[in-house]
C-alpha cells in the first residue's frame, strides 16, 4: 500500500527533508565534488560539529541512574556534554542540540573568548618566544590566587552562555600600578575559569548534574590553567592529553559509516581515556569562591552599564 503523505503544517511550503543519521554516507553532490575532488574511493559522510564529545558516549551508556551524567569542558570555547534526555533551559542560557549518537543530546554552553583571551594578551604583550604560552603559564604560577585583586571579564567578542549578549565587552577591573604582566596573565586565566563556571552553574540550575568533568583542548593542556579551573569549579578535572580530539571524533564517525565500527559505542571505546587528574586545592577553592562572587557582581554591573 502507498505510504500516507505527511500533512503540511504550512500549506504552500515545501516540507523539510527527512532527518538522516550523522554517520550516513551521502550520495555524490556535484558541487561538493567540484570543491573537494575525490578519487572515487572516498565517500562523504554527514558528520557532526561537536565531534570531540563522541568520546564521552561509553561513559553515558554505562551510567543510567540519572538522565544527565557526564559533561566536559573543552577549553577552546565550549562547555557541554552528552545526556540521555533533552535538557531544555527555560531561561535560554544552555542551548540543547541533538548529538551525533542516537538518543543522545548535547547541552552546549560557550565562552566565546576562552583561549582567545590568552591569545589576545599574548599579542598585546608582543611575546615572541618559541613557546609564549608556556612562558605565560610559568609567570602566572608565581602570582597568588586572585591576582592581587585584578579581575578580568572575558567578553572580548560578546558572549554566549549564560548571558547571550552579543554586545558585551571585556574589562580588566582593579588594575593597579603594582600589577605586572604576570598579573594580567593570571587574571585572564581566572576570568575565563569564572566564565566557564557561570555556564556550569547555569547547567546545574537547568537540571543537569555532572559526575565527572573531562577536560580536553589546548587551553587545559596548561597545568596552571587546569589547576585554576579545578579550583574555581571545586571539582577534579580529568584531562585527556591527546590533541585534536575533534579530528578523532570525525574519524570515528567515518569509521562507523565505513563499517569499521559497528556502533558509536564500539568506536568510542577505542579512544584514549583521561590520563591526568587535577584535584582542587581546599585553600585556593576558598579564595576563588570570593573571586567568583566579585566576578559575578562586576559582570552584571558592566552588562547593565553597557545597556544604559
Amino acid at each position: 500500500p502507498a505510504k500516507p503523505t505527511r500533512k503540511r503544517r504550512h500549506p504552500g511550503r515545501a516540507p523539510l527533508p527527512d532527518h538522516l543519521p550523522r554517520h550516513e554516507i551521502l550520495l555524490p553532490v556535484p558541487e561538493a565534488q567540484r570543491r573537494c575532488p575525490v578519487t572515487g574511493e572516498e565517500r562523504p559522510v554527514i558528520g557532526y560539529e561537536e565531534t570531540e564529545k563522541l568520546e564521552y558516549i561509553p561513559e553515558t551508556l554505562r551510567v543510567n541512574v540519572y538522565k544527565r551524567e557526564k559533561l566536559g569542558s573543552p577549553m577552546g570555547a565550549e562547555e557541554g556534554g552528552v545526556t540521555t534526555a533533552p535538557m531544555p533551559d527555560a531561561a535560554g542560557r544552555i542551548p540543547p542540540f541533538c548529538h551525533a549518537a542516537p538518543a543522545r543530546w548535547d547541552p552546549l554552553g560557550a565562552t566565546l573568548s576562552a583561549g582567545l583571551s590568552l591569545r589576545w594578551l599574548r599579542d598585546r604583550l608582543r611575546l615572541t618566544s618559541s613557546n609564549p604560552y608556556a612562558t605565560m603559564g610559568t609567570s602566572a604560577s608565581k602570582v597568588p590566587p586572585g591576582s592581587d585583586g585584578l579581575i578580568f571579564i572575558p567578553y572580548l567578542v560578546g558572549e554566549r552562555s549564560p548571558i547571550m549578549e552579543p554586545d558585551a565587552t571585556g574589562s580588566f577591573v582593579g588594575l593597579q600600578y603594582s600589577h605586572r604582566r604576570a598579573h594580567l596573565t593570571r587574571a585572564v586565566m581566572e576570568g575565563v575559569a569564572c566564565s566557564l563556571r557561570a555556564t556550569r552553574d547555569a547547567v546545574v540550575d537547568a537540571g543537569g548534574r555532572c559526575e565527572r568533568w573531562l577536560a580536553v583542548g589546548n587551553g587545559l593542556a596548561s597545568p596552571i590553567w587546569r589547576g585554576i579551573v579545578a579550583d574555581v569549579y571545586d571539582e577534579p578535572l580529568h584531562f585527556v592529553a591527546a590533541p585534536e580530539r575533534t579530528a578523532v571524533g570525525a574519524a570515528l564517525i567515518g569509521g562507523i559509516a565505513a563499517g569499521t565500527y559497528a556502533s558509536f559505542e564500539e568506536a568510542a571505546a577505542v579512544s584514549q581515556p583521561p590520563l591526568h587528574t587535577t584535584e582542587p586545592d581546599p585553600e585556593r577553592v576558598r579564595i576563588y569562591e570570593d573571586v567568583y562572587g566579585r566576578y559575578s557582581r562586576l559582570s552584571s554591573m558592566l552588562l547593565e552599564a553597557g545597556r544604559a
